[in-house]
């Protein structure tokens, strides 16, 4: 199966680089957001909500973390690419405001009030398992001495996932038209401009969310092949290798989490599939890293794809915690939500702290909840 990439997710209520007319329905509310964004930053009125929704702290959502020149030409999958120099400036944010940095096994004490000093905290995870991770935000991570997390989806350094939203951003960024066939419906479309590169890269991307089995593998053949480009070979430039999985994994800094085998929308699984994309994963990291891996995260963990049902199936496999998409600081009460704990979205198509001071102040978050503090449903 292949993974349904969870920056979709997260990219409906991103507010940097969209475009109104989008085929996305989402983009009216992101551009509302884009305003309310831009006015709050320019007053700096946001920090009035600080005492109240800034929260005990807050857990970061990164993915990739690469040089300027290597990122992504669609924002879509930009969004989830940051530099190596906004890594350490939020390095720098963090440790100037006085937050603590804490691994996620720290969480349900400092939720609980056990941890000594009344400092907020702020804890690094990043999604999927990307090679740059242990390229770039490594290094970096070690010379501060933050600890992170990487949740893994072990079909990456298995080299079975295919990543066709960065394949595809690599198709539209050197084309001007791009022509294929779906099930006998022949698709001519224009890539000639930003702006036309941005809507193709949303029409397909549709076209392959929509499609399953032998219907996707056709679709993959017929948009990639005659363009040079091969399924696995992007796999083995992006994904982190097993041996880089188990060197991070003996550094006391780092923890290793479970991210699923293929990044599955979980609601879309019948019970037994579900339970083997939590267990299996697990196991498998396991007998890699030959730890236990107490922390899962749920691919496109936003309200409409994890819920109850997959909140309890991961409270029955043991795990300690585990995070979605939804966007909150975190308070007291998550204490009893260990299993659904938010996080703040760390954006890459905005490189810039004051964006990322929007929502840990919690100004973004109680617009985008409605004045919720504990965000768990």
């Amino acid at each position: 199966m292949y993974p349904r990439h969870g920056c979709f997710n997260v990219y409906q209520y991103n507010s940097v680089g969209v475009l109104k007319n989008s085929p996305i329905s989402a983009y009216s509310k992101i551009d509302r957001f884009q305003r309310i964004k831009n006015i709050a930053m320019r007053s700096a009125v946001y920090r009035a909500v600080s005492p109240w929704y800034s929260g005990m702290g807050s857990i970061l959502m990164f993915h990739r973390v690469c040089p300027e020149e290597l990122k992504s030409a669609i924002k879509g999958n930009s969004v989830l690419e940051i530099t190596p120099q906004y890594l350490e400036r939020i390095v720098l944010y963090f440790r100037k405001k006085g937050y603590r940095f804490l691994p996620l096994d720290e969480v349900p004490d400092a939720l609980n009030g056990r941890l000594r000093g009344r400092h907020k905290f702020v804890v690094f995870t990043f999604d999927d398992g990307y090679r740059d991770n242990y390229l770039y935000a490594y290094p970096l991570l070690k010379k501060y001495h933050v600890p992170f997390t990487v949740y893994v989806t072990t079909s990456f350094p298995d080299q079975t996932a295919v990543p066709w939203w960065f394949m595809l951003d690599d198709l539209i960024s050197k084309s001007d038209r791009i022509c294929f066939i779906r099930d006998g419906e022949e698709f001519d479309l224009d890539c000639s401009s930003p702006y036309r590169k941005e809507e193709t890269f949303y029409t397909i991307r549709q076209r392959i969310l929509s499609a399953a089995g032998g219907s996707l593998d056709s679709l993959f053949r017929n948009l990639f092949e005659p363009h040079g480009i091969r399924l696995g070979d992007k796999m083995r430039d992006l994904a982190l290798s097993w041996d880089q999985i188990v060197e991070m994994a003996r550094d006391p800094l780092v923890t290793i989490g479970s991210h699923t085998r293929n990044h599955t929308a979980l609601n879309r699984l019948g019970m037994r599939d579900l339970v083997r994309e939590i267990v299996e994963p697990r196991e498998a990291l396991e007998a890699r890293i030959g730890l236990k891996v107490r922390h899962f995260c749920y691919p496109f963990g936003s309200k409409y794809e994890a819920g109850p049902r997959e909140f309890n199936a991961v409270r029955e496999v043991g795990f300690r915690t585990a995070t979605t998409t939804r966007l909150s600081n975190l308070f007291a009460g998550h204490r009893r939500h260990l299993l659904a704990l938010p996080r703040i979205w760390v954006d890459g198509n905005v490189e810039d702290t004051r964006d990322l001071d929007l929502l840990v102040t919690g100004f973004m978050p109680l617009l985008l909840n409605r004045f919720k503090r504990v965000v768990a449903d």
